[in-house]
């Protein structure tokens, strides 16, 4: 009878498990759909991007400057009119004739309205920028590699939090074949009270005992049922899945002893060593060092080169061509404060990226220390729990024979019953608890990308 009843437990299983076509991801398929279909991988992607385009922006600062200009003017201002027969090169004169054209005093004081368009090519090279190419590139090195490693540190962040709601889905299945069980037993009493109170071997009490067990079972299971759609909704989210896709997993691995750990400073000096989060930090604050040095080199003085060709006439058939060269030393004595305010201002960006490095070394030291406790605590629950499924499975087989022999009530048996379930949950919670903490352990230190952590060992 008890081995139908686990039968009917089972069917009533499948009815939670996913349908034949649903996907089956491994664990390390699952974190890989995850990295692919994170749209926050996306944007730490495009910060990337931007990062190495402001790059080449900044190194674009220190090279040859092109460009092509274009102008038309018209004025009958004495000056402009000479000066555009001049760039024209339409001066007209007879000297020997005493015919002096354009010099005519009449002709220089009141000039007709006189027009002059040119196009040219202007080269301007920076030859020295006090240093404020140079910090540009520097800072913009940095911000790169900034954001390169807060984008690795996002993958890892994603990789953590699928990996957790892997673990969480094989956890609540497990536990609801642990509920099953619980309430294929349960169905097993209340058929047998049944029956020895139809041939008036026990009281009626104990048949109404039996039912109320089977009905507290069946809640519990259905409670399990209950955890185990939140825990597979969430790893859904996790991996990027549509709410309704059907998911299958592994089951969860067994479990075994685990290896002793490095001792807590030493875990802890290899977390702050690789963590890109905090990598990530250190490099901004170099970007905001070098972004001060660029402010404060605007004090110093720029040196440029500049050469320049230009087409000059009065209508679209320029006649004349010119062409100029020189250096160019600029010096800025005063500007308001402009520079120096922007200098402040990195000084304290500075300050503040200090100051969260300092804030992330300390959660990190502390992330590591509680990866450790909960990894320490979980291994001696998981210990002291281990032995307990066996005794107490040992102990109903006896009850459940005295039972049998009227040598005890089923109020005994039916407590027997409720201490093997809850050491099996024990010895599950423990499992869970510590491979959780493998997993926090890991992310604490920055190598979930790298190894790929498990306990295996005896199912509970």
């Amino acid at each position: 009878m008890r081995h139908g009843m686990r039968v009917i437990a089972a069917a009533a299983t499948l009815a939670l498990a996913p349908p034949a076509g649903a996907a089956f991801f491994d664990r390390e398929a699952a974190v890989d759909h995850a990295l692919s279909h994170n749209p926050r991988l996306d944007a730490s992607q495009a910060s990337i991007g931007a990062a190495e385009a402001d790059l080449e922006a900044a190194r674009s600062a220190g090279s040859a400057q092109v460009a092509l200009t274009a102008s038309g003017s018209a004025s009958n201002n004495p000056l402009d009119a000479f000066s555009h027969k001049l760039q024209a090169g339409n001066i007209e004169a007879d000297m020997a004739a005493m015919d002096f054209g354009d010099f005519d005093p009449d002709e220089l004081n009141n000039p007709d309205p006189s027009f002059l368009m040119s196009t040219g090519v202007e080269v301007r090279y920076p030859l020295y920028t006090g240093g404020r190419v140079s910090a540009g590139v520097q800072g913009a090195e940095s911000a790169r590699e900034a954001a390169e490693l807060g984008h690795l540190r996002a993958r890892e962040v994603i990789a953590y939090q699928t990996r957790r709601a892997y673990l969480a889905v094989q956890a609540a299945e497990r536990g609801l074949a642990i509920a099953e069980d619980a309430v294929a037993a349960a169905r097993d009493h209340a058929e047998t009270t049944r029956r020895l109170v139809r041939d008036g071997r026990i009281v009626e009490s104990d048949q109404l005992t039996a039912e109320v067990n089977l009905n507290e079972m069946e809640a519990n299971r259905d409670q399990a049922r209950q955890r185990v759609r939140q825990a597979r909704n969430r790893l859904r989210l996790a991996m990027g899945l549509d709410r309704d896709e059907p998911l299958e997993v592994a089951e969860l691995p067994p479990v075994d002893e685990m290896p002793e750990l490095a001792g807590l400073e030493t875990l802890q000096a290899e977390a702050l060593a690789s963590r890109r989060d905090l990598q990530s930090l250190r490099a901004q604050q170099a970007a905001q060092r070098a972004r001060v040095d660029m402010e404060e080199a605007a004090y110093g003085p720029q040196v440029n080169l500049v050469a320049s060709g230009n087409t000059y006439g009065e209508n679209s058939a320029y006649d004349n061509t010119a062409w100029r060269a020189m250096a160019q030393v600029r010096y800025q004595l005063w500007d308001g404060g402009t520079a120096s305010s922007k200098a402040a201002a990195a000084r304290q960006r500075t300050e503040r990226v200090r100051a969260e490095i300092a804030d992330r070394e300390r959660a990190i030291r502390n992330e590591v220390r509680q990866a450790v406790d909960d990894i320490e605590l979980a291994r001696e629950r998981l210990q002291n729990s281990r032995g307990t499924v066996e005794r107490a499975r040992e102990n109903v087989t006896q009850v459940d024979r005295r039972y049998g022999q009227g040598r005890t009530i089923l109020i005994d048996v039916l407590q027997a019953e409720g201490r093997l379930v809850k050491a099996r949950n024990e010895v599950l919670s423990a499992r869970h608890a510590l491979q959780a903490g493998l997993l926090q352990l890991s992310a604490a230190q920055g190598r979930l990308l790298e190894e790929n952590q498990s306990v295996t060992g005896e199912m509970p």
